[in-house]
């Protein structure tokens, strides 16, 4: 069994979560996490420098003219004809405003489907407006000749050049195998048509007090870029415009707010005023069309009225100069005035005794419900009453019946009341089946009367009775029809509606997208949350030894010493770095993680007799030579005899933390067997066998005899030599220098040294029994106590609260 020593340091295990551990972890990979938020922050600021900016313009609507409760009747309960011509609801307002061919007519008059720009000019980003242009929204607004194209239904790229007198010829863009046809021919101005659609070019900015176009000198180019209307329409009606009312859902004001956001600031400013207009313009135009409707209406009646009523009265005078009869006998007019009046209470006896023999025959039926239609043409109060309270009786019961059952007493109780109620009913029905019968007759009886009574009267003045009454009815509509004409002029002439611009649209301040700062600091957090997520991924997927913690976890070793990182020492003037020992004032934690170290030496090696220590790691970048110099600075402080033999003959790390480079050494030594002259390390107090000059031939191995021989023969002159190995198992000269080794100190790296190597290579040190411990390089010196403050100067040194604020 291998030689196992006593654990110097003492811990202990628990399932508690660490979380200062994920701190030290971020620390630790804290270059990796700045480089992700150094990229994600330069990706962001470039797509600000090259995004294109956007800007909202705004403007204000009062919808008038929205839907009354009275359903479109006057005050007096009259219908108004031009009601709803004209009114609607704030929802349905705004949803005219946002339909396509209102936001199409509203594109193509202000050329928003259409970008002109001189040929060659790149596209406008954002840090051309901001260097160029100063982040001014006026350098939108267009020149004295400036061009611009409305009315555009010709989609597609275009190339336009200007000729004499204005005049221009558009031609479809070229492609890398095709050439660029002409496409139509026009003067700017004037509207110009082809078959594929039509346009017209102007100027942005129009002359005043008739004054003469500006003139273009010929040969100028543009490139021009037409979308069709209808699809720009369709995306921005879900899009970069929105239309909101004022209030709340369930209770909108009549103030709309428009917004669209756009790239161009001139562009969007005149979208929404010209959407505004165009849809009060609308509004008006439907409300004169309804006029012009209603009053073509009632003109036309009236027309027709007029001439039957002008019939009427040209038959009644005709009759009257043929027979000489001016007025009917005035017993024959009470006649036929009686008869009329008889005959529609007869008509509306027959309609009330249809519905009590309805209802008689409902309430027949158990199963029969309430007709409330059939109640109120019955004309009977007390009827209409109780069949209400038969009708919450029955809800009642109702009720009840879900909640209780059948024989329950409640429901038994309001049974029998609904029962006693369709019971009075029925009975109430019947008898005023039995008087309306019994009126009916009498009616007969009258009716049978007077129409004797007119037998006996003149057949001519029945006639001009007749022919005057048709003349007095068409009277009537006449003047009522004249009436309803001078309302329907009225509205057609007062073509005025509510709604208003409350306020226009003004060109945008600012720009509203990109936003610099939000965006940049959206793409730093980005980067943090991706480079922690990668560290965090990373740690979980390396396989190596993430903290000191998991080390101590998985490897069942003793640990000598554990070595909080630190930097490189100075550079030597030959350009090689020393290993630091010390700080400046020679007290810091790494000098004390030596010292510690020192000690556990002491404590398993023999004073009175050398002591050979391996220095061994399981992969090259463990920093073994670090600590194997380090711990022989440490040692020969003491006044220890120390040599350091570097062992790493294959290549040595050695070379490069001092000056032995192409010196004599081990490998001469081995070779020759002359022994080279030893170095002193400078101010190091201890002394050094280099590598070698020569390199050993692919393959081989290091001499174990004559290895053998060097050490005996340096343990004579020395109390301590440290062995600085090449990594095991990546080389296998591990084993042989374990051979000779007192004592053997593992290095593992934190974040460094792979789990599965170290398994490897700890089963083969177990292999040699031999005393083995561990030394952990790179732990975080804030794990213990996460301070610094014993080796600060006292005025260096400041009251610290934060143990309440503690990660353990």
């Amino acid at each position: 069994m291998p030689a196992q020593l006593p654990a110097i340091a003492l811990h202990e295990t628990h399932d508690t979560v660490d979380i200062g551990q994920f701190i030290r972890t971020l620390r630790r990979r804290a270059r990796t996490i700045l480089l992700f938020m150094g990229l994600a922050g330069g990706a962001a600021l470039l797509h600000v420098l090259f995004a294109t900016p956007q800007f909202t313009a705004r403007g204000a609507l009062y919808l008038g003219e929205t839907q009354p409760d009275n359903g479109g009747n006057d005050a007096n309960g009259t219908l108004n004809l031009s009601a709803y011509s004209t009114q609607s609801s704030v929802e349905t307002q705004i949803e005219l405003l946002t339909t396509g061919t209102l936001i199409e007519r509203a594109v193509l008059e202000t050329g928003l489907n259409t970008t002109i720009r001189p040929a060659g000019t790149p596209a406008l980003t954002y840090w051309r407006w901001r260097f160029f242009d100063g982040g001014n929204p006026q350098a939108f607004v267009p020149g004295p000749q400036s061009l611009e194209v409305v009315n555009a239904t010709l989609a597609g790229h275009y190339r336009l050049k200007t000729g004499p007198d204005n005049s221009y010829k558009l031609y479809a863009a070229g492609g890398l195998f095709k050439t660029s046809q002409p496409v139509l021919t026009g003067t700017i101005g004037q509207a110009a048509h082809s078959p594929a659609g039509a346009l017209l070019v102007r100027f942005a900015a129009q002359g005043g007090n008739g004054a003469p176009p500006p003139k273009l000198a010929p040969g100028q180019e543009y490139d021009l870029n037409i979308v069709s209307p209808a699809a720009l329409a369709d995306s921005l009606a879900g899009g970069a415009l929105s239309v909101n009312a004022g209030g709340s859902p369930t209770q909108p004001t009549k103030l709309a707010t428009l917004q669209f956001r756009w790239a161009d600031p001139y562009q969007a400013q005149s979208f929404i005023n010209q959407l505004m207009q165009d849809y009060i313009s609308t509004q008006l135009q439907w409300k004169t069309e309804a006029a012009s409707v209603t009053e073509s209406f009632v003109t036309d009646q009236l027309a027709k009225v007029s001439q039957k009523l002008a019939q009427a009265d040209r038959d009644l005078s005709n009759y009257q100069a043929k027979t000489g009869i001016i007025d009917p006998q005035q017993s024959a007019q009470a006649a036929v005035t009686q008869m009329s009046d008889l005959q529609r209470q007869r008509a509306n006896l027959l309609l009330q005794m249809q519905a009590l023999q309805q209802l008689h025959r409902t309430f027949s039926t158990k199963s029969g419900s309430v007709n409330p239609y059939l109640i109120s043409q019955t004309n009977d109060s007390v009827l209409s009453a109780l069949s209400t309270s038969l009708s919450e009786a029955q809800v009642k019961l109702s009720q009840l019946q879900a909640e209780y059952t059948s024989n329950a007493q409640n429901v038994v109780v309001q049974q029998a009341q609904v029962t006693q109620l369709r019971a009075s009913i029925s009975e109430l029905v019947a008898n005023d089946l039995k008087a309306a019968t019994q009126s009916l007759v009498d009616l007969d009886k009258l009716i049978a009367s007077y129409r004797d009574e007119l037998k006996n009267q003149p057949v001519e003045s029945l006639k001009v009775q007749s022919l005057k009454r048709t003349s007095d009815q068409l009277g009537k509509l006449y003047e009522l029809l004249t009436q309803k004409a001078e309302q329907a002029q009225i509205s057609k002439a007062a073509t005025i509606i509510d709604t208003r611009i409350v306020t226009p649209s003004q060109l945008p301040l600012g720009a509203t997208s990109p936003r610099p700062t939000i965006t940049v600091i959206a793409g730093l957090l980005a980067g943090f949350i991706a480079g922690v997520v990668l560290v965090f991924v990373q740690r979980a997927l390396s396989g190596r030894y993430e903290s000191e913690d998991q080390i101590r976890r998985a490897i069942a070793l003793p640990v000598y010493g554990a070595v909080p990182r630190q930097s490189h020492g100075p550079v030597l003037p030959d350009g090689t770095a020393q290993a630091m020992l010390f700080g400046p004032d020679g007290f810091n934690a790494f000098a004390e993680a030596f010292h510690l170290l020192k000690r556990n030496v002491y404590r398993h090696t023999d004073p009175d007799h050398a002591s050979v220590i391996l220095v061994i790691s399981a992969s090259q970048q463990d920093g073994k030579t670090t600590i194997a110099a380090n711990l022989a600075r440490s040692l020969a402080e003491d006044g220890k005899r120390v040599l350091l033999l570097d062992c790493d003959i294959y290549l040595s790390r050695l070379q490069s933390l001092a000056n032995f480079s192409f010196l004599p050494g081990l490998t001469d030594w081995l070779r020759t067997g002359t022994r080279p002259e030893l170095q002193d390390w400078a101010d190091g107090g201890f002394q050094v066998l280099p590598a070698g000059r020569l390199r050993p031939e692919r393959g081989a191995r290091l001499d174990e005899p004559a290895l053998a021989a060097i050490i005996e023969t340096l343990k004579t002159e020395f109390d301590y030599l440290i062995l600085d190995s090449p990594p095991l198992p990546v080389v296998s000269d591990g084993l042989i220098l374990g051979g000779f080794a007192d004592l053997i100190l593992s290095v593992v790296s934190v974040s460094q040294t792979l789990r599965r190597n170290f398994e490897l290579h700890n089963e083969l040190i177990e292999a040699l029994d031999k005393p083995h411990a561990l030394i952990i390089n790179g732990a975080d010196a804030s794990g213990y106590d996460g301070t610094d403050s014993y080796f600060l100067g006292a005025a260096q040194r400041r009251p610290r609260f934060t143990g309440w604020f503690r990660i353990n």
